[in-house]
């Protein structure tokens, strides 16, 4: 049973940092369109 709970939360922080990730690459991406909407790009 302290497998499955390693294993388990092991998977929780997996998805913690997936979702961090997925936070900063939403934000970066804002930012390279506020740019480009402010050089004139489309």
């Amino acid at each position: 049973m302290d497998n499955l709970a390693k294993h388990i939360n092991q998977a929780h922080q997996d998805v913690q940092q997936v979702h961090t990730s997925a936070k900063k690459i939403t934000s970066l991406v804002g930012q390279v369109e506020r740019v480009r909407l402010q050089v004139g790009l489309s």
